[in-house]
């Protein structure tokens, strides 16, 4: 799939979840309603997402901030849609392992940003990490995660 293509359909992927069937929802579509891709700052070639989020209300924990579990399955979501920029089969993969590291609290009404990086893709494994940032680039959330692709 070429780069302009791939970067089209995550795009109208993430744009369309909201308008999802009640049915066809998922924790995810929940999630992603309130991400927005940051196409500039995208990169099909190097495997990277890069994404802003609204931390609402739907996703604090009664501390009023990220919660954890809501956390680590945006960093599943955005390293997914790495990989899924730099495979060139375009396969989203199954999750092995996703080690989070929860460095500080995602304060909850904040815009944060979201990073996904594709690190490898081998036969039948594919390496990625993730992580979210405050508006002044400090580390707040950090993972990395291991995907089974096939082979």
């Amino acid at each position: 799939m070429a780069a302009a293509l791939r970067l089209s359909f995550l795009k109208s992927m993430i744009q369309d979840l909201p308008n999802l069937a009640p049915a066809a929802r998922s924790h995810s579509s929940y999630m992603l309603a309130h991400v927005k891709l940051l196409e500039d700052e995208c990169s099909v070639k190097d495997g990277r997402v890069v994404c802003s989020l609204d931390v609402g209300r739907a996703i604090q924990n009664k501390a009023g901030a990220l919660h954890g579990g809501a956390a680590a399955a945006l960093l599943d979501e955005v390293t997914t849609f790495a990989l899924l920029m730099k495979d060139r089969d375009g396969r989203p993969g199954v999750s092995v392992d996703l080690n989070t590291s929860y460095l500080q609290a995602v304060p909850g009404g904040s815009t944060v940003r979201l990073e996904g990086k594709c690190l490898k893709i081998g036969k039948s494994l594919a390496f990625l990490e993730g992580s979210i940032t405050d508006s002044s680039g400090n580390l707040l959330v950090k993972c990395l995660h291991t995907k089974f692709v096939g082979g």
